[in-house]
């Protein structure tokens, strides 16, 4: 281990929409809090099939997520048991795109001599993770009706946004 926590991982986690961690917004993803005082007073909110009112096919569940390469980096992304454990991603940027803010980071941006060039990241602590896979061109992605898609990389950013809220009236259109 990188560090004294024990942690397990796996490719697949939970939407938490469109904004960074701790955003409280009436438009929301079927995942988040609903107050937050941070990693130690956080309140998750529960979300029933009902208050999906986009639509259970038009609304992501969870998506792929990249791991870090070997256990022992204390880069957390992927983590579902650990002391600071991201099992959440964002639609703040399409898939496989954009910086992954992460207090822990083994792929600072820009990413010159890091493990994976592929999984760039930023130590700013923002907590935002992107949805990301090894297949070319896009992630697999688990929506409410419990269809599998494959979604594009090139997805507007606009369509995987809307996707990726319950509650926010969008039509996404094609994807």
């Amino acid at each position: 281990m990188g560090d004294q926590y024990y942690r397990a991982r796996g490719n697949y986690v939970l939407n938490f929409g469109p904004y960074l961690l701790f955003t409280a917004s009436s438009t929301r993803a079927p995942f988040g809090w609903t107050s937050s005082g941070g990693w130690t007073a956080y309140q998750p909110y529960q979300t029933i099939f009902g208050q999906i009112t986009d639509g259970l096919s038009n609304t992501l569940l969870m998506s792929e997520i990249r791991l870090p390469q070997a256990d022992s980096d204390t880069d957390p992304r992927g983590d579902f048991m650990n002391d600071r454990g991201i099992l959440w991603f964002m639609t703040v940027s399409t898939p496989n795109t954009g910086v992954d803010q992460e207090t822990y980071c083994n792929n600072p941006a820009p990413c010159t001599g890091c493990n994976d060039k592929s999984m760039p990241c930023s130590s700013s602590g923002n907590q935002l993770g992107s949805a990301r896979s090894r297949h070319t061109a896009g992630v697999n992605a688990l929506f409410a009706d419990g269809s599998v898609h494959f979604i594009s990389d090139t997805i507007n950013l606009t369509t995987w946004q809307a996707l990726s809220t319950m509650n926010g009236g969008e039509t996404p259109g094609n994807y």
